[in-house]
């Protein structure tokens, strides 16, 4: 079986030419002549310039509002006011990150350890028409996200401001600055990204999704529903389920109203795709609550759902209640809140889901999307944690900030537990990054701001975490609200009072949902200031009587929280740093001739981590340790430890980090499939490294080549040219009920045992000699029935030199929603259809048709060619491997329309209009 490749927009085409496509279609607008136009999507069209004017009613309580803002890279005084000329401004559709729109740089104040982007000031414009039936409706923007430092108007006034980039926030808009029936209206949005502001790659401006919501002034509150079952663990033995319901209702009336509730609960469908139109059941209303005018209150409620089907990491079952606001019988608001019954256990020897025993197979991700920026694309989301789910994950830190609405819910349905995370640091700003969130995190939210939940004398760090744990306290994947990371380290001033701290993030957290376990990660354990921190966790109980969460990150120590009796677990591990495709090396965070590229072999890790294998195999003998998440799931852009620096100008050349598993065109590293074959338990894993070209890798003094195999077959050969050079047999170790781990321990042939570590994979040391290179697995010695359905790659060729190209989809048709994305491989291989390890053509891509090519990259760390460019509608880039294209285009996209895309290779002798390069593989 092949291995799967993907593509993006500029990588270098070594080994496997893949390049991904990510096309995302926008609907057209509809051009008119006069400037008001009644359509939902309107244009006014000049000689000069083409304004877009959107018009909007009140059908719906949840309306998108991402479509054509205008935006402006620089301060520009006065746009705030409604009088402004703006049409010289970029049309642009959320979500939209502005740095990575920029491109790489060495330019001060850019600086390595954020990935050589820029932010700067940012100001968006949209103009919008309301209906004349909204006038007198409680009509409000809500923002998921922005980076950072951003300034709300409308119609020249302002609203107020929000600071931190990554939690969501709304602002009401007062019906007495509004226009009604034909006027326009103006929202204005300054964003002011100053520089050094994060550890890593955050992006730039409004980088997720913006709702306008439109309600009667009798409404639910923003995220004012939260949902549990608390009774779950007791009543699910007797076949029924309680939902327990808190619904904040507010009266923006001017008289009082007599509220009553009322919830239905349907079930989705069994891949979560929909829900059943069929309702579970529906409750009786509640009696008639009283609500004075210009006051709220928060109604409680119950419903019952016989036979309830049990949310869990393998099987998901999601269901939503559709909860409803009644006053004099009539419904005046409804929204719907997904959740799931589940019930979790936590001991210093363990956790337990639905009363099951189980070891969270976790990783790191940071949000970043790769080529994408931070801009949060649902699809492209949803490959991250399918490919993470792929490879046995099942539980995910959103390290070191809360992620966005559609991550949450992606991990909802795909069964991935969530420790979401709120901060990276506290009150001090941490590694020189002077403008993080420590430079607001004590600070007030102040008199002047209208922003909703905020209060005058309430600081930033206590309005952002529970803003964080508000959006997300009904999702059934989030088990834990983690308070910091590593909040001791690379800080300026005294942390004496973060004990005190701790108690007051918990405390608050705790005021909006207690029904889950508090947690943070520290790599100074011992400290007294750290234990007093694990303390408050540990004192501090959850509604059903668990105790928090002491994370240990790259620590030997576990046993010293155990013997307190805290719950530990392992927040950091690992930190191996590789490249994808290198075998020509085996010294650990060491490159050749300066290339920036570590091997691919386990070999390589960080001085204050370990190897994939190591740090899996201690994981492996601390039973009661409840999980790992490994640093990191995926590369992300900034941080590329080794040649990491956190000052601003060049110092070395690569831009984005080695820790991932999968690089960032969404491309395994062979570690990948190592752990594959220890964590998923369900599928068959057979991959083999290196590739088999003579100068793709390094041979011993005999002249022998180390061949490593990654699988859970219980028998495996190795052929060369069709002769066994080489067996191995597996060994089942049952660590726990449910933790089962394989080493193979005994072979013939070239087998080389390996220690305890790498005893978890298969090592063979085979003499060179060209042809290919193949491994078969089987159930048994015996061989009664070869393994033929597996993920990896189980032969290697001597290949011929890179002919041609060969690019596929990765799904046959997208939505024409102006939001789904589409990745295409591209492969670079020689006559015979082998994939080619070291060749690195320069391609260039060419999207014809309703689609827009959003990104190409190769996940090559070294290569500066910008991922997109707006301006051109064919971009060409050198190849790694593989390669990665991603595109958007404002225009209609018709259902069974073929997106059509031209590859051309360019000669590397005459690179006329051609930029970026692609090796073996490259992703769009």
């Amino acid at each position: 079986m092949k291995e799967r490749k993907g593509v993006f927009w500029r990588s270098k085409l070594q080994r496997i030419l893949a390049s991904t496509l990510a096309v995302c279609m926008v609907a057209t607008s509809i051009p008119v002549a006069s400037a008001i136009a009644t359509s939902d999507d309107t244009q006014v069209e000049s000689a000069q310039e083409t304004i877009y004017v959107n018009s909007y009613s009140g059908n719906e309580r949840s309306i998108d509002f991402n479509d054509h803002w205008r935006f402006y890279l620089g301060d520009a005084s006065g746009a705030e006011n409604v009088i402004f000329n703006d049409s010289s401004w970029s049309d642009v559709t959320l979500p939209h990150d502005y740095s990575i729109d920029q491109g790489f740089t060495h330019v001060a104040p850019a600086e390595q350890e954020s990935g050589y982007v820029l932010g700067g000031t940012g100001w968006y414009r949209k103009s919008f028409i309301l209906s004349k039936d909204m006038q007198g409706k409680t009509i409000s923007l809500d923002f998921d996200g922005i980076y950072m430092n951003a300034t709300i108007w409308v119609n020249g006034q302002k609203l107020g401001e929000h600071h931190y980039g990554y939690t969501p926030f709304s602002f009401v808009l007062p019906n007495d600055i509004l226009n009604f029936g034909g006027e326009e209206n103006v929202v204005a949005v300054k964003v002011d990204h100053q520089l050094p502001s994060s550890r890593w790659y955050s992006g730039s401006g409004i980088y997720r999704n913006v709702y306008m919501t439109v309600t009667d002034p009798v409404h639910i509150a923003y995220h004012g529903n939260y949902v549990t079952t608390p009774k779950i663990a007791d009543e699910y033995a007797s076949g029924v389920g309680t939902v327990h319901v808190e619904t904040t209702v507010e009266n923006d009336r001017t008289e009082a109203a007599k509220v009553s509730i009322q919830n239905t609960v349907y079930r989705y469908n069994e891949d979560n795709s929909a829900v059943e139109e069929i309702a579970v059941v529906t409750s009786e209303p509640t009696e008639g609550t009283d609500i004075a005018a210009g006051e709220s209150k928060t109604i409680e409620s119950d419903v019952i759902v016989d036979a309830p089907a049990l949310w869990s990491t393998d099987d998901p079952n999601l269901y939503r209640v559709r909860t409803d606001v009644l006053v004099a019988g009539e419904v005046v608001d409804s929204i719907t809140s997904d959740f799931g019954f589940r019930w979790f256990k936590f001991t210093s020897d363990g956790f337990w889901l639905n009363g099951e025993k189980m070891r969270m197979h976790g990783v790191c991700l940071h949000h970043d999307q790769g080529s994408l920026g931070s801009e949060a694309w649902y699809a492209s989301m949803e490959r991250q944690i399918e490919l993470m789910k792929d490879m046995g994950v099942n539980a995910y830190r959103t390290s070191h900030n809360p992620v966005s609405d559609e991550m949450i819910d992606i991990c909802n349905k795909k069964g991935m537990l969530v420790m979401e995370e709120a901060y990276d640091g506290w009150k001090a700003y941490k590694d020189g990054n002077n403008h993080d969130m420590g430079e607001w995190f004590d600070v007030q939210v102040g008199e002047d701001n209208q922003i909703v939940y905020g209060e005058p004398d309430m600081t930033w760090a206590e309005f952002d975490l529970k803003a964080m744990i508000r959006r997300d306290c009904n999702a059934p994947s989030v088990f834990s609200w983690s308070i910091g990371n590593e909040i001791f380290q690379l800080i300026t001033g005294s942390t004496s009072d973060y004990t005190q701290r701790a108690q007051d993030l918990v405390d608050w957290g705790a005021e909006i949902d207690n029904s889950r376990v508090f947690a943070y990660g520290c790599n100074q354990n011992t400290s007294s200031a750290s234990d007093g921190v694990a303390r408050v966790l540990y004192n501090h109980q959850d509604d059903y009587g668990n105790r928090g969460l002491s994370g240990y990150n790259y620590s030997n120590n576990f046993s010293n929280g155990h013997s307190k009796g805290y719950n530990v677990f392992s927040a950091e591990t690992a930190s191996a740093v590789n490249s994808r495709g290198v075998y020509d090396r085996k010294t650990t965070r060491q490159d050749l001739n300066d290339d920036k590229r570590l091997t691919s072999y386990d070999k390589s890790a960080v001085s204050w981590g370990a190897t994939a294998s190591n740090a899996m195999w201690k994981m492996t003998w601390a039973p009661y340790l409840f999980g790992e998440f490994v640093w990191t799931g995926i590369d992300y852009l900034g941080e590329p430890t080794p040649w990491n620096w956190t000052g601003p100008g060049a110092n070395g050349q690569s831009k984005n980090s080695y820790f991932g598993i999968v690089d960032t065109a969404g491309f395994p590293k062979d570690t990948y499939y190592l752990y594959r074959s220890q964590w998923n338990d369900n599928e068959n894993t057979l991959h083999l490294l290196p590739t088999w070209d003579e100068e793709d890798v390094i041979k011993d003094n005999q002249g022998r080549v180390e061949v490593v195999v990654y699988s859970n077959a219980p028998y495996i050969e190795l052929e060369l040219n069709g002769e066994v050079v080489g067996t191995a047999t597996a060994t089942v170790r049952k660590m726990e009920e449910n933790d089962v781990y394989i080493t193979y321990d005994a072979g013939t042939g070239a087998f080389s045992k390996g220690n305890d570590a790498s005893s978890q994979y298969a090592t063979f040391w085979v003499p060179y000699e060209e042809g290919t290179l193949e491994v078969k697995g089987y159930d048994s010695p015996e061989k009664t029935e070869q393994i033929t359905e597996f993920e990896g790659r189980n032969q290697v060729s001597t290949t011929k030199g890179a002919t041609q190209l060969s690019a596929y989809v990765d799904s046959p048709s997208i939505k024409a929603d102006g939001k789904d994305l589409s990745f295409v491989t591209i492969d670079v291989t020689d006559a015979d259809g082998h994939l080619v390890n070291s060749a690195e053509p320069e391609i260039t891509v060419t999207v014809e048709g309703d689609g827009k090519l959003m990104s190409l990259d190769n996940g090559v760390h070294d290569d500066w060619t910008n991922y997109s460019d707006p301006d051109s509608e064919s971009w060409p880039r050198e190849t790694f491997g593989d390669c990665a294209v991603h595109r958007r285009r404002r225009l209609f996209y018709r259902d069974g329309q073929q997106q059509r895309f031209a590859i051309q290779q360019c000669d590397r002798d005459n690179r006329t209009g051609c930029r970026g390069r692609a090796r073996g593989r490259r992703n769009f």
